[in-house]
């Protein structure tokens, strides 16, 4: 069954996050031990990841509520997952 009929052009960045969106969940794999923005910062450092796989991954399931309560909240939305030429780009570390 394929979800392209009903999601497009998004129907394998929607797939792919569907598989991956806990993929920090990995003990081997942990930094910051919250796994929306550990597995964010997997995918892009290690993989090489698609921005927006990347950033479902790291905002799924309320993940800005728990960043909060992790006091994660700016790692999360300003420095979490940030592009390749964050440093020479101001706007390229929001997510």
């Amino acid at each position: 069954m394929s979800l392209a009929p009903i999601l497009g052009d998004e129907a394998d960045i929607l797939t792919a996050f569907a598989y991956l969106h806990d993929i920090r969940y990995a003990p081997d794999l942990v930094s910051t031990g919250f796994h929306p923005l550990d597995g964010a910062r997997y995918l892009r450092d290690v993989h090489q990841a698609d921005e927006t796989l990347c950033r479902l991954v790291a905002h799924h399931s309320c993940a800005v509520n728990e960043a909060l309560e992790r006091s994660l909240f700016v790692e999360l939305t300003h420095c979490g997952v940030r592009r390749r030429g964050a440093d020479t780009d101001p706007g390229a570390d929001v997510l």
